[in-house]
């Protein structure tokens, strides 16, 4: 049986007062930084950032991401998976947080702060990503 991959995306630049700052710290928990994200989507300027440059690469780094852990770990292939990760000013994934701590969600961090993403707007760049594993279908499928 193969498996079905959807990952739901938000991404956005962080506004503080209305302008971004590259010195800012990192969120401290995963519900700060899904704020940040959602934050950061709301602004009209980081649509073209989200949709025409990160969406391809970052669905497929996820999807890797997502092969990888789950082909160790198939009992967590059922579960949903949360996530929101902080690009640095060159792409790279500086930090991911979770809300939940199962094999997979440990995994999925380990593989998604190997990768390079292309270079944001402003740094850090927030983005959430929502994951649904499920053996039921039959092609790897990202939604938006």
């Amino acid at each position: 049986m193969k498996t079905i991959y959807t990952v739901t995306l938000a991404a956005g630049l962080v506004a503080l007062g209305g302008q971004a700052h590259a010195e800012e710290a990192l969120a401290q928990s995963f519900d700060e930084a899904l704020v940040r994200a959602v934050m950061q989507d709301q602004d009209s300027a980081n649509h073209a950032y989200r949709s025409e440059t990160l969406q391809t690469p970052l669905n497929a780094a996820v999807t890797r991401a997502v092969e990888t852990c789950t082909s160790k770990a198939k009992k967590d292939r059922h579960r949903r998976l949360r996530f929101a990760a902080a690009l640095g000013p060159d792409g790279s994934v500086a930090k991911v947080w979770s809300d939940s701590d199962p094999v997979t969600a440990d995994c999925l961090s380990q593989q998604l702060l190997k990768v390079q993403l292309p270079k944001p707007p402003k740094s850090p760049y927030y983005l959430q990503m929502d994951m649904s594993l499920d053996t039921a279908k039959s092609a790897p499928k990202a939604a938006k």
